[in-house]
């Protein structure tokens, strides 16, 4: 319920566009939770409300996963993306010597439990029980150079966003048939 407060808080000073941005997977779920909570709470009478989440690596997953040099397409915990950007911002953080590449062979067209295959389905899985290490993707691929420039790329789409965000006025309807 902390979001939630949070976000009545801004309608209550005024607000009437919020914008959460996210970097935790586990976040996504209770951050989308909690907005459409306080939407239903508020669209009829604040129709010009805007209230949006997004996690930094959707916003620039097309950006980033058409940098050269990067293998993965898409985030995965502590991976290529997630380590170089540390590695770029923290490197003291980042132990080289521990980091490994994990691999899951499973015969599915529906289901990776190492999430670099076709994965159509939602299998609820511990981090443990998807990697003996804490990492997917390729974190032996990462780079404090890579880093930065997922980090320029992320950065680029958010403040693009953020400026179409601002111009964004109440949505019109028009039926058409």
């Amino acid at each position: 319920h902390v979001l939630v407060d949070i976000i009545e808080s801004l309608i209550g000073a005024g607000f009437r566009k919020i914008f959460l941005i996210n970097a935790h997977g586990g976040n996504i779920v209770p951050g989308q939770t909690a907005l459409y909570e306080v939407n239903l709470r508020h669209f009829k009478d604040k129709p010009d409300l805007f209230l949006t989440f997004v996690s930094w690596f959707e916003l620039a997953r097309k950006q980033v996963a058409a940098l050269d040099g990067v293998k993965q397409d898409s985030v995965l915990h502590a991976c290529e993306w997630e380590t170089s950007a540390i590695m770029a911002l923290h490197p003291d953080l980042v132990r080289g010597e521990a980091i490994k590449t994990v691999r899951t062979p499973f015969d599915s067209r529906f289901w990776s439990p190492d999430h670099l295959g076709p994965t159509r389905v939602h299998v609820a899985r511990t981090l443990d029980q998807s990697s003996p290490v804490g990492a997917l993707g390729y974190p032996a691929d990462s780079s404090a150079d890579k880093g930065e420039r997922i980090i320029a790329a992320a950065t680029a789409e958010v403040v693009a966003f953020v400026r179409e965000f601002a111009t964004w006025q109440r949505p019109v309807h028009e039926i058409v048939s």
